[in-house]
């Protein structure tokens, strides 16, 4: 059986000065086995164990099925979320060189979930190492208090991309 895990943790200061972090996991259930939790698909008015609660499944016909609208925290049955990843080309101030960022909002408090960035050339071929990336900063917890924010920059710089393209995408999956 797949299980859900959340992770959280607190602080409490002692009497004697020592500071003891306390972490509880919790497990959510997944009785199906489907790889989505029963509470997110109960919230989202999705049955268990039907064709449209599966992580492939698209029931509101966005384009993004279950597993990644889960992941970034946008609603399965309406194609209202907003949560798109978006790229840029930003210029990175200390060596005057211009490189493409990927921006993504996933979901903070799923440890059964692997997020990765893929490569390709042709849309037909996929790779998760084509392209050296590196993690701007830490992921910054956003106000719906669900999500953060990652940013990534994709190596090297765009210059060394002339003459040929390459297309990214987020991949999500459940270890």
């Amino acid at each position: 059986m797949m299980s859900r895990w959340r992770l959280s943790t607190s602080a409490s200061l002692l009497p004697n000065s020592n500071t003891t972090r306390y972490v509880n996991i919790t497990r959510s259930p997944d009785t199906d086995n489907n790889g989505l939790p029963d509470d997110w698909q109960a919230n989202y008015g999705l049955t268990l164990n039907a064709t449209t609660s599966t992580q492939t499944a698209d029931p509101d016909n966005d384009g993004r099925p279950n597993l990644l609208e889960y992941a970034l925290n946008t609603p399965p049955n309406s194609s209202a979320g907003n949560a798109v990843p978006s790229v840029a080309n930003e210029v990175k101030s200390t060596e005057g060189k211009t490189y493409l960022v990927y921006r993504y909002d996933r979901r903070r408090t799923s440890l059964d979930l692997a997020f990765g960035l893929e490569f390709s050339t042709d849309l037909v071929t996929w790779s998760p190492t084509s392209q050296q990336t590196e993690l701007i900063g830490t992921p910054t917890p956003n106000a719906d208090g669900v999500t953060e924010r990652v940013v990534t920059r994709i190596l090297p710089d765009v210059t060394q991309f002339a003459g040929r393209k390459v297309f990214v995408r987020l991949k999500v999956s459940t270890p």
